[in-house]
């Protein structure tokens, strides 16, 4: 049977509000500020008729109080009194509704009966809301293995969470699409989603563009681009990436921020509050120590409300779903018609450790189709040697060191920026000739310049010295130069 409170100091109001409930709801009873948040912390109520005055307490100043600490729970105010400043003050507060003394036995079923029925049918909007934002994203990252359900168990218990987190997984875990799964998941999903992300060497600019500038204006609000990213972003989640990265005094200004709420702009000492929720992440393996954070605060978070990202070596059982999810989005976005991965590919794609995780996969058969833009079936012939070879984990590849220096992710990238490059300046810049020089169509080529942040001036420069290159006099016209002069 669901539970409501009946918080009131006079007893013949609450015997008369049992008999009214006993036989449809189980009723507790307070008849103290002290009383209220024991029975709230020792029982699931669904609802609380509160009285606006009580002995020990101001009825609104409890309702300040649950709203804050059970936002959920419905509250209807009782009082002898029908002052409309009273109900106004309380309706502002959160409560659903206003009872007057005495009340009528029919009307007060009516109220409390929809009271609840109302929260209910929140609560399972919400629920299915949860659900399809779920649904969705296991659509983009699904995984069926224990690891992965483990790890969505938290994503949810976080989401449900109003506390700062830190989000801790290796690079290429996708730290930015959980978080921006979490803030989805919660509460403030209508509010803005902001992520900060450190920049090497512009330490004073991070803090600019995070804790705004101070100013006659930006005080004032009337100068939106005085303002920093905690302003904009309001009662909404902001995301800080690569704690670890930032500067000592960013990182000191970070953890007052989390225990006092409060910030002051950069070149001032006004004190403005926040609101928002803070999330942040640090990249670092499993079998790596936590990096040192300069603040002891942000250290404390950092060792309790973590939230472990697993490596894609830690579910290769979930690689499958992953990689046919990837190519379903790539063969919408580059207009390719791969269909299927064959079995022993699909093998090598299982037994690699991905270093650099589901990014690696993505980038992978990102670069798979760009080079195979007209196949059917992604064949074992059609991924990189390294991948083939699995240098990532035989022992030869730890004996031996790499032909080339950075990760796959960067090797394919540098090996296909330079196909491109070449190709461009083969073709004077004409991309449908390009494209044809490389065996795949303009769309894709043009797709992956833009992939590659492949500019005019890089072009031009590496056309230069192909000129230059192609021009150089022969060996014998040099011999005549210098037989001449």
């Amino acid at each position: 049977m669901k539970k409501i409170l009946v918080v009131d100091d006079e007893p013949g109001v609450i015997e008369s509000l049992k008999a009214i409930f006993h036989q449809r709801y189980d009723v507790c009873t307070a008849t103290s500020v002290e009383e209220v948040f024991k029975v709230l912390e020792q029982n699931r109520i669904e609802l609380l008729l509160l009285d606006i005055i009580l002995p020990k307490g101001d009825g609104l100043e409890i309702l300040r109080e649950l709203r804050q600490r059970y936002p959920e729970t419905p509250v209807i105010m009782l009082s002898a009194v029908s002052s409309t400043s009273t109900i106004a003050e309380a309706i502002r507060l959160g409560a659903v509704e206003f009872i007057t003394k005495p009340f009528d036995v029919h009307d007060v079923r009516l109220i409390v009966d929809k009271a609840i029925q109302t929260v209910n049918e929140r609560r399972q909007v919400e629920a299915s809301r949860r659900e399809a934002i779920e649904t969705g994203f296991l659509h983009e990252m699904p995984g069926e293995s224990l690891v992965y359900r483990n790890f969505l168990h938290e994503v949810r218990r976080l989401a449900s969470n109003e506390e700062p987190a830190v989000l801790l997984g290796e690079r290429g875990t996708g730290k930015d699409t959980i978080a921006r799964l979490i803030h989805t998941m919660s509460a403030r999903s209508e509010l803005p989603f902001i992520k900060a992300q450190h920049s090497p060497g512009r330490e004073d600019a991070f803090d600019r563009e995070f804790f705004g500038q101070d100013s006659d204006a930006s005080t004032s609000g009337s100068d939106l681009e005085q303002l920093g990213k905690l302003d904009l972003v309001g009662s909404g989640t902001m995301f800080v990436e690569e704690l670890d990265l930032l500067g000592a005094k960013t990182q000191e200004r970070l953890g007052a921020l989390i225990e006092e709420r409060f910030f002051t702009r950069d070149g001032g000492d006004f004190r403005v509050q926040t609101t928002s929720r803070l999330l942040f992440s640090v990249s670092s393996s499993i079998d790596q120590p936590l990096p040192a954070l300069a603040d002891k605060r942000l250290s404390a978070l950092a060792s309790g409300k973590v939230l472990r990202i697993p490596a894609l070596r830690e579910r290769k059982e979930d690689i499958p779903l992953l990689a046919y999810a990837i190519i379903n989005r790539l063969r919408n976005r580059m207009q390719v018609a791969v269909k299927d991965i064959d079995a022993s590919a699909m093998d090598v794609l299982r037994r690699y450790d991905w270093p650099g995780n589901v990014r690696e996969l993505e980038n992978t058969l990102e670069g798979v189709l760009f080079i195979h833009p007209k196949i059917d079936v992604i064949k074992m012939v059609h991924l990189p040697q390294e991948i083939q070879w699995n240098r990532s984990t035989s022992p030869e590849s730890a004996e031996s060191p790499p032909f080339e220096l950075g990760t796959l992710e960067e090797r394919t990238d540098a090996f296909q920026r330079s196909l491109i490059i070449e190709a461009l300046n083969e073709a004077r810049g004409i991309k449908s000739r390009a494209a044809e020089l490389l065996g795949t169509t303009p769309r894709i080529l043009s797709y992956r310049i833009d992939q590659l942040k492949i500019d005019h001036q890089e072009l031009e420069a590496k056309g230069r010295m192909r000129f230059m290159r192609n021009n150089l006099p022969s060996e014998s016209e040099s011999e005549e130069v210098a037989a001449s002069s």
